[in-house]
C-alpha cells in the first residue's frame, strides 16, 4: 500500500512524501525491494540528490545489472556529478541490452507529471549520449 501511495505521490511530483513512503514499504515488505528503491531512486534522481542516489541505484544494479532505468538513472547522476565517463558507460550499457533506447521512450519509462523535472532528466540523459530519435 505505502509503495503505491509513494508512486503517486512520485507521479504528482511531491518527491520528499514519496521517498517517505517508499522508504516505509522498503522496511514493511523486503521481498519487492528492487521495485521500491527504484521508485525511491527516482524520486532522488528528480530532486537532484545524486550523491545520495548512486548508492542506491548501484544496489539495484547490484540486484539486476540490466535495470534500464538503474542504468538511466546511474547516467544522470554521474553526469551532473562530473563523472562523464561513468555516465556515457551506463548509457553505453543501456543501449546494448535496448539497441532502440531513445529519448522519446524517458517519459513513459519514468512515469513523473512534472515537465520540468522530465526536460531536466532528458536533457542530462542527452548530453550522456542518449539519441534523440
Amino acid at each position: 500500500m505505502r509503495a503505491t501511495l509513494a508512486n503517486g505521490l512520485l507521479r504528482v511530483g511531491r518527491f520528499e512524501e514519496a521517498i517517505s513512503n517508499f522508504e516505509a514499504a522498503i522496511s514493511q515488505n523486503p521481498f519487492a525491494y528492487i521495485w521500491y528503491q527504484n521508485g525511491l531512486t527516482r524520486a532522488l534522481i528528480l530532486m537532484e540528490k545524486y550523491e545520495e542516489a548512486i548508492p542506491r541505484i548501484k544496489t539495484v544494479l547490484e540486484q539486476d545489472a540490466n535495470h534500464i532505468q538503474g542504468l538511466l538513472f546511474l547516467a544522470v547522476a554521474c553526469l551532473k556529478l562530473g563523472r562523464t565517463e561513468e555516465s556515457i558507460q551506463a548509457i553505453a550499457k543501456a543501449r546494448s541490452i535496448a539497441p532502440s533506447l531513445r529519448i522519446s521512450h524517458v517519459p513513459g519509462l519514468m512515469l513523473v507529471d512534472s515537465p520540468k523535472a522530465m526536460a531536466r532528466f532528458c536533457e542530462s540523459l542527452r548530453d550522456a549520449g542518449l539519441p534523440e530519435e
